[in-house]
C-alpha cells in the first residue's frame, strides 16, 4: 500500500516538474527563480506528505499486527472459558453427589451409632464375667472406648472401627498363651506374682518362689490352690508360654475335671 502511494506521488511530481520546465523556457529570470522556488516548496510539501503517508502506513501495519494478536488472545480465552465451563459443570455434579453421599452417611450414622453402643456394652459385660487376666489393660481399653463414644470429633465410622478392634483383641486372647507379672490383690495383702493365661479357659498364678500355684475358678470367682502333683505340668506351661520350651500336650487341671489341653504357641 505504501509503495503504491509513493509511486503515485513521485509520478505526479515528475509530471509537474516537466510541465513547469516546459512552460518556463520562455520566461524571464525573475519568473524562473520564482517558479523554481515554488517548485522547491511543492517538492518539500510532497516529501512531508509522503512522510505522513509512511507514518500512517506504519501505524496501520502496527494496528493490524495488534488486531491479530488480540484475535489470537480472544480465541485462547474462548477455549479457556469452554474448558472452565466444563470443569465447573463437573464440579457441580460432584458437589451434588457429595451432598447426596453426606445425607446417606448421616442416615447410616444414626443407625450405626446405637449398634456401636450395644456392641460396647456387650463387650464390657463379657469382660466383667470373663477370666480376670490383664485387668488394668482391659479396663483401660474399655474406659477409652466409653469416653470415645461421647466425643464429637470422632466419626461414627472410627468409633465402629475401634470397637471392632477391641473385639478382635479379645478374640485373639483365646488363641494364645501369655505369662505376665502383676498384682494379685490390692491393699496390705497385695503381692506380686507371675500369671499364666492359657487361651481364655485357664488362668494361673505362681508365687515368686514357685512354691504356690493357684487356678482361677470363674464359677465361684475365687482362686483355688493347686495340688503339688500339677505343679510340674503347670511350670512346663509357663516355659512354653515364654518360648523356653517346645509346645507339647500337658495335663492341666480344669474346673471340676482334669482333661488334656493342647498347649500351643
Amino acid at each position: 500500500m505504501a509503495l503504491s502511494m509513493r509511486k503515485k506521488i513521485c509520478t505526479h511530481f515528475i509530471g509537474f516538474s516537466l510541465l513547469l520546465a516546459a512552460g518556463l523556457t520562455v520566461a524571464n529570470p525573475e519568473n524562473l527563480e520564482k517558479a523554481r522556488h515554488q517548485h522547491q516548496q511543492t517538492l518539500n510539501a510532497g516529501i512531508k506528505s509522503q512522510q505522513k503517508v509512511d507514518k500512517v502506513d506504519d501505524e496501520i501495519q502496527s494496528l493490524s499486527a495488534e488486531i491479530k494478536t488480540r484475535q489470537h488472545q480472544l480465541q485462547t480465552l474462548k477455549k479457556y472459558n469452554q474448558r472452565m465451563a466444563k470443569l465447573v459443570d463437573h464440579q457441580q455434579q460432584e458437589l451434588i453427589r457429595l451432598e447426596n453421599e453426606t445425607r446417606r452417611v448421616a442416615h447410616l450414622d444414626r443407625e450405626i451409632l446405637p449398634l456401636v453402643e450395644d456392641m460396647l456394652a456387650n463387650l464390657d459385660e463379657f469382660i466383667t464375667s470373663d477370666q480376670p487376666f490383664l485387668p488394668l489393660e482391659r479396663s483401660a481399653r474399655m474406659s477409652k472406648l466409653k469416653n470415645m463414644l461421647d466425643r464429637a470429633d470422632v466419626t461414627v465410622a472410627e468409633k465402629f472401627r475401634r470397637v471392632l478392634e477391641a473385639y478382635q483383641i479379645e478374640n485373639d486372647y483365646g488363641r494364645t498363651l501369655e505369662v505376665y507379672t502383676g498384682q494379685l490383690s490390692e491393699g496390705e495383702n497385695g503381692r506380686v506374682v507371675n500369671f499364666l493365661r492359657v487361651g481364655r479357659n485357664l488362668l494361673f498364678y505362681k508365687s515368686q518362689n514357685g512354691n504356690e500355684i493357684s487356678r482361677w475358678d470363674n464359677k465361684h470367682k475365687s482362686w483355688v490352690t493347686m495340688d503339688k502333683k500339677f505343679h510340674r505340668e503347670i511350670k512346663k506351661a509357663y516355659l512354653i508360654a515364654k518360648n523356653q520350651r517346645a509346645p507339647e500336650l500337658l495335663l492341666l487341671p480344669m474346673p471340676a475335671l482334669e482333661q488334656r489341653v493342647e498347649v500351643a504357641e
